[in-house]
């Protein structure tokens, strides 16, 4: 694209205007070949997801279905400041790996990527031999990340000449072009809000760059979707599900995989390479709609459920069958069926506390990452954990669980509510999160055929409410999207920080916050029958 690789131009940003607009020209481009039916598909991962579900925004009559896989609906909610926490872990690295690119460092942006996968998965023994994972340890991220650049340097520094460039002059000047390039990551922390401008980059606001933006005109496309995630994906679960309830001629695929479907997850075993024929999938969607071969289905959502390995259909989503349980937050740190005495507890900050290198988040990066959660008993031990009781038959929670929190605090914070299962013997295997930064709270009204399927909370400046000391507020979390059993004899669990500081900005707010049991609880959405 303009900006990027030996392509002169620049990028101000994700997903500009005029990056879209050269979608166009490109479908152009491909029907006016004689090997052209003049029917035109398009599917990409990540970045190129949300690249082949924005080529709708053109309207252009020949593109008639996509499948994005893996890829945000909101680039505000969905990755760059999930709950308006800023996602700095992520923002930051990608914003370095696309510079290194637009100055064609290919080798070290891939060191970056490298490094990333190494730290992550260096203690498994089928990974690293004990030597490597030594010097790994006593090298450092600097001196490993020159290393494994220098290894690459070798065979491919970037900036490859096309035919047309001889002398290597296309490439000088591309360079001048990308100096001009923006940076995701500074364009963050310029504006905390959905609705932030930052000044001279009214291209690239959050609004506009996001498939969110534009459902209107990919509506009115006409044009088939394949909304296509994995249950461990960042928050791009939820951005699949969103898709699907806010678009028509939509299909759903909800499997048990991280960012880009590498690896197949099964809570508490060893994370495996995905077996799933994604290929087929697609193949199947696109001979339907670019052939006609095959009938849409009739019931066009299919999710996986976690544990129980069970591939599933329904007709919605959330599926028809799913009933909401509420369990309510206790004085004595429990989750009860019951209602409860009121009482204040304390939920304190604790600035070392953080998910880890295998989590949800890491894999965005790099989606060789595991999205396991391997030590995430010993990460929330000393955290405040409420525990429900013993499950004598199990249970099946699919959909969108919703923490609701009365709470009291100083100044603002940032609540961080993670679903978990705990085993008889005490292990605490991770489910699902959900994040809210507290002036963010106000509820209020989506904008018009945009579904949401959790409360909904703008995250605009107009709307921010200020923390007041000693003010108690009511506080609506929607957590990601899962579909997991809870196995019988196991319990279900609720755990809550503020903050995690391996991916979020840690917020300069409230130490602690005061939690009002008995008037705070956990909805789960459980499958009956």
């Amino acid at each position: 694209m303009r900006g990027s690789g030996v392509s002169t131009g620049s990028w101000p940003g994700p997903w500009s205007k005029g990056e879209v607009a050269d979608g166009a020209e490109v479908v152009d481009y491909i029907v006016r070949q004689p090997w052209s039916s003049g029917r035109v598909g398009s599917t990409g991962i990540s970045y190129e997801g949300t690249t082949c579900e924005m080529l709708l925004a053109n309207r252009h009559e020949a593109v008639v279905a996509v499948a994005p896989r893996f890829s945000l609906l909101c680039a505000y909610e969905d990755v760059a400041f999930p709950g308006g926490a800023h996602l700095s872990w992520f923002t930051e690295r990608w914003a370095r790996y696309n510079r290194l690119l637009d100055d064609h460092r290919a080798h070290e942006a891939m060191a970056e990527l490298v490094y990333v996968i190494a730290s992550a998965r260096s203690r498994e023994e089928a990974f690293w031999s004990p030597p490597a994972r030594a010097l790994l340890d006593r090298a450092g991220p600097d001196l490993t990340k020159r290393l494994i650049g220098t290894v690459f340097g070798v065979f491919h520094r970037g900036g490859r000449r096309v035919d047309v460039d001889a002398d290597g002059s296309q490439r000088a000047r591309a360079l001048l072009d990308h100096a001009k390039n923006g940076d995701v990551h500074e364009l963050c922390l310029l504006g905390q809000f959905r609705d932030d401008v930052a000044p001279g980059s009214e291209e690239v606001a959050f609004s506009t760059v996001s498939p969110r933006g534009n459902l209107d005109a990919i509506r009115a496309s006409g044009a088939a979707v394949f909304s296509y995630g994995g249950w461990l994906d960042g928050g791009y679960a939820q951005s699949a599900a969103r898709r699907f309830s806010s678009l028509g001629r939509t299909e759903l695929l909800l499997g048990p995989w991280g960012h880009a479907g590498f690896f197949a997850h099964a809570p508490g075993k060893r994370t495996a390479p995905a077996a799933f024929p994604h290929e087929v999938e697609l193949l199947r969607f696109f001979d339907r709609e670019l052939r006609g071969e095959g009938r849409a289905e009739s019931r066009p959502v299919r999710y996986f459920t976690l544990v129980a390995n069970e591939w599933k259909q329904a007709s919605t989503w959330p599926p028809p069958n799913v009933e909401r349980e509420r369990l309510t937050i206790t004085a004595s740190r429990a989750l009860s069926p019951e209602p409860a005495s009121e009482a204040w507890l304390r939920v304190q900050r604790d600035p070392s506390f953080g998910t880890g290198e295998r989590s949800r988040w890491r894999g965005l990066l790099a989606g060789f990452v595991p999205a396991d959660y391997p030590d995430f008993t010993s990460r929330v031990r000393g955290q405040a954990v409420f525990t429900g009781p013993t499950s004598a038959s199990g249970m099946v929670i699919t959909g969108h669980p919703l923490v609701r929190l009365k709470a009291r605090a100083e100044a603002d914070f940032v609540v961080m509510a993670y679903l978990a299962e705990v085993s008889p013997s005490g292990d605490v295997t991770y489910i699902s999160e959900g994040h809210l930064r507290a002036i963010h709270r106000a509820l209020g009204v989506p904008e018009a055929g945009y579904v949401p399927h959790s409360p909904y909370h703008s995250f605009e400046q107009k709307d921010a409410l200020p923390v007041e000391r000693g003010v108690l507020l009511d506080l609506e979390i929607g957590l990601l999207p899962t579909s997991y059993w809870v196995r019988p004899g196991h319990r279900l669990a609720l755990v809550l920080t503020l903050g995690d500081a391996d991916h979020f900005t840690p917020l300069e707010g409230a130490s602690e916050i005061e939690l009002l049991a008995g008037a705070s609880s956990v909805e789960v959405p459980v499958e009956r029958g």
